[in-house]
């Protein structure tokens, strides 16, 4: 079976499709731009990101984390593995720990300043360091299982 790669905006992140798409297939991925991921972050963060994300949440292994802007201008621009250069490997491989340790956790303290900082950053349209994947304390037990794009 071929590989499925979709891009995925903000209006379609909540959307029955996407699950049942994801679900058919492992070979199936939902392909994120970075701002995708900043929009989700840009107002009421918490509820918008934990509603939107929930089902990319449910397939980690099946999402890729495109890189910025930014950093593709300054890419060299030859055509040859154009497509891998394009994904941000550590955002892609970190996703998973990104859904466990702050989409799919109970509020506390970190996760609220977490998401407070995203939606600054998102609002005053600054380019977040890293959407965030970072929870304020790592849990690295929770990384054994991911694979690298």
């Amino acid at each position: 079976m071929a590989v499925n790669r979709h891009v995925i905006d903000t209006n379609y992140l909540g959307h029955d499709a996407l699950a049942a798409f994801l679900c058919r297939s492992t070979e199936n991925h939902a392909v994120i731009a970075e701002m995708t991921l900043v929009e989700v972050h840009k107002k009421a963060a918490a509820f918008q990101a934990r509603q939107l994300l929930k089902i990319l949440c449910r397939h980690p292994r099946q999402v890729i984390i495109l890189r910025s802007t930014f950093d593709l201008y300054r890419d060299r621009g030859d055509s040859k593995g154009l497509v891998n250069r394009l994904i941000e490997p550590k955002q892609t491989g970190s996703f998973g720990e990104y859904c466990r340790t702050v989409i799919d956790v109970a509020d506390d303290e970190h996760v609220d300043a977490h998401f407070a900082l995203m939606e600054e950053q998102s609002r005053a349209g600054r380019r977040p360091a890293s959407i965030g994947w970072q929870h304020p304390q790592p849990i690295p037990a929770l990384c054994d299982d991911l694979r690298p794009w």
